[in-house]
């Protein structure tokens, strides 16, 4: 037997069939869009053993389909909120975020006075400020995303000018997500 890793066109169908096929407000399950792409394929054998693929490769096509079609449309939106602490500039981002949204962070200052910070690039923070973590302090008016320097896969935000006690407050940050992987015959 031939196993294809991840054939294109096989991907693309699942994507078609994931998200093209169910009427508005209406999602399949994983189930569902297992037994969809098995009959496309004629792949419908009742016994398992006599089916070309089996679920974990369909699922697995599935998941990669989903996350194709999330990287390229981004639409799946969420946002986070957390209180900034003083003389901490770096602060991690949850592990689903893809990007910002249209550059909308929001900061919420102690005295309830809400305003949207702007994002600059990294290299023009350390260009116009190169001691910024050091020199630079009070209610952030501007942020930036990065990769730590460690082995950590995970994104942070940095918020400049760096907080002080008296410049805390909340931040809420409106982002793209990646989807969740189905792994449920329920989800």
């Amino acid at each position: 037997m031939t196993i294809i890793k991840r054939p294109g066109a096989l991907s693309y169908l699942i994507a078609l069939l994931t998200f093209g096929l169910p009427a508005v407000g209406h999602a399949l399950t994983l189930a569902q869009i297992e037994t969809q792409v098995r009959r496309t394929v004629h792949d419908t054998s009742s016994d398992s053993t006599l089916q070309t693929y089996t679920d974990t490769v369909l699922d697995d096509w599935i998941n990669d389909a989903q996350r194709e079609i999330v990287n390229l449309t981004w639409c799946v939106q969420k946002s986070t909120s957390y209180v900034l602490t003083a003389a901490t500039t770096y602060y991690a981002l949850p592990t689903d975020f893809l990007a910002v949204v249209e550059g909308k962070a929001l900061f919420e200052d102690n005295s309830g006075m809400q305003y949207q910070i702007q994002e600059f690039s990294e290299a023009k923070i350390y260009e116009t400020e190169p001691d910024f973590e050091n020199t630079s302090t009070g209610a952030p008016s501007h942020y930036f995303i990065r990769y730590p320097g460690d082995s950590d896969d995970s994104l942070e935000i940095a918020y400049v000018p760096v907080p002080t006690t008296t410049s805390t407050g909340t931040v809420t940050v409106f982002y793209y997500s990646q989807g969740a992987d189905l792994s449920s015959d329920s989800d």
